[in-house]
């Protein structure tokens, strides 16, 4: 659905009231669209209603039978490390099943506050061509990444140019 592409993009500007409007009109077209971690739960996360954000996390876990990064993350967020562990455990656990994108199980360890395992994860994404790779430069869930020098090495190894990615969103 377009709308909920606009709301990711919403998102990771940090237009987060815009976010949470275009994810309110994609549950007004369809009350039951699930996509895994929706858009409306991220902005949600990011605004500071985490309970909201957890409503909408569990119910699209419940739907999609996938454990939830987005869930993991808010739940780090809370102080809720030993739920936020279990669902990135399920999560590890799916990826040797099935894919699961690395850049995603990253996204959790950087909310755990482990840059090392993130890091190591986002080399995996980086190998597999992960598409959301390369809206890790803008998104919220791996600020704490971006003055990290191994951060701008691999938006140079992606082919983006860390200054100019980086600089566009205030930071140097």
């Amino acid at each position: 659905m377009i709308i909920s592409s606009a709301a990711e993009r919403y998102v990771a500007a940090d237009r987060l009231d815009d976010a949470i409007s275009a994810g309110k009109r994609v549950l007004q077209v369809d009350p039951n669209y699930i996509y895994f971690d929706s858009a409306l739960a991220d902005a949600y996360r990011e605004k500071g209603d985490l309970q909201e954000a957890v409503a909408l996390y569990e119910k699209a876990q419940t739907v999609t039978h996938s454990p939830s990064a987005g869930l993991a993350i808010t739940y780090a967020k809370m102080g809720r490390l030993e739920d936020a562990r279990r669902v990135l455990n399920q999560r590890i656990e799916k990826s040797r099943q099935q894919y699961v994108a690395a850049d995603s199980i990253a996204a959790v360890y950087v909310a755990l506050g482990d840059k090392e395992e993130a890091f190591r994860w986002l080399e995996r994404a980086f190998d597999e061509h992960s598409a959301p790779m390369y809206d890790m430069a803008c998104h919220p869930k791996f600020r704490a990444l971006r003055s990290d020098p191994r951060f701008a090495d691999l938006l140079r190894r992606m082919g983006v140019d860390p200054a100019k990615a980086l600089a566009r969103q205030g930071i140097q």
